[in-house]
């Protein structure tokens, strides 16, 4: 965390241990488009086929079916810092709702947890072909993904101070800037969170899909009572 402190320490000299322990961390995500095959099952990835176990059911919508966005595999974040106590093993999967716009996307979008993966395998696509018979071949392709470790200095810290508001959000868009976001806060719309805690904010499908829930339920991996944002960015 040394570029961290040393960016505190030359813009709060007098206040560096306070907001060394106020950073909140998270996992940042880039993406690479690969061949479906080139990803291992349950492996992390970002769109593509995900990989569930046989008896599951598909998430409908009075819409059409969910698209699936990504899955998270808890085994390749231990190497880093996170803000809750989570396992290290099992496996997130997002499914994301486009109801076609505004103010219903996201509404039944939905996040599975599995903590034992024996016997899963590949799925094949439920397509929804609203948009076009290849609209998952131009914009829901399989992407494997790259991690790093991601700081935030919470800007509510400083909603009576606008100059030092305005260090903290460069200090965001140099230690917490990802393509993709896994916990922690997001860098832009932070104040929709509330008193919710973000799973995950997708950059990648044109605008910007944030998944968050409260954080008791974060605790007991319970997924029933999700909020989906949908931010055109």
């Amino acid at each position: 965390m040394n570029n961290h402190r040393q960016y505190i320490e030359s813009h709060f000299p007098e206040r560096v241990d306070e907001l060394v322990s106020q950073l909140v961390p998270c996992v940042l995500g880039e993406t690479e488009p690969v061949d479906e095959s080139e990803i291992a099952v349950c492996r992390s990835k970002f769109c593509g086929a995900p990989d569930l176990p046989p008896d599951f059911a598909w998430p409908m919508t009075k819409d059409g079916p969910c698209w699936f966005l990504g899955q998270l595999n808890f085994r390749d974040l231990a190497q880093f810092q996170l803000p809750h106590n989570l396992p290290e093993t099992g496996l997130l999967s997002f499914f994301y709702h486009d109801a076609g716009g505004y103010p219903d996307d996201g509404k039944e979008s939905v996040v599975f947890y599995f903590d034992d993966l024996t016997g899963f395998q590949r799925a094949k696509i439920v397509r929804d072909t609203r948009w076009g018979d290849d609209f998952h071949e131009r914009h829901l392709y399989p992407r494997q993904f790259s991690f790093c470790q991601g700081y935030s200095l919470p800007e509510a810290l400083f909603l009576n101070d606008r100059e030092l508001r305005e260090i903290a959000h460069q200090f965001n868009c140099d230690h917490a800037d990802g393509t993709h976001q896994f916990f922690g806060i997001p860098l832009f719309h932070w104040e929709l969170l509330s008193s919710y805690q973000m799973l995950a904010s997708f950059g990648e499908c044109s605008d910007e899909i944030i998944f968050s829930l409260p954080e008791q339920d974060l605790l007991a991996l319970d997924f029933k009572h999700i909020e989906v944002d949908y931010l055109c960015t």
